[in-house]
């Protein structure tokens, strides 16, 4: 039997039970203009790596209000994303293995 922590109501009011479909780790970016580092999209992407070591990646793209859209794509983790806080290139694959 299900224990009640994982039991919730969908939006017609009938219960569902949270399921776990995969976990492991990812990491999501968005895109800048290159001469004035300012948002050049309100597009972001993320990567994830599940715990059998496949990794998936969508892109978000926001809808109306507050809603998101994933649309699956390419997935090719060999790349470099700008990290602003130390203010150099990172490589994707190495975050999606770093240990937090």
């Amino acid at each position: 039997m299900l224990s009640e922590t994982v039991i919730t109501k969908n939006k017609n009011g009938k219960p569902e039970a949270r399921k776990l479909v995969s976990y492991g780790r990812f990491v999501i970016y968005g895109y800048i203009n290159p001469g004035t580092l300012e948002n050049s999209s309100d597009k972001q992407r993320i990567f994830m790596k599940t715990e059998d070591g496949a990794i998936l990646s969508y892109f978000i793209i926001p809808i109306k209000g507050k809603r998101m859209l994933m649309i699956e794509a390419e997935n090719n983790p060999d790349k470099q994303i700008w990290d602003s806080s130390n203010q150099k290139p990172v490589e994707l694959e190495k975050l999606l293995e770093r240990k937090l």
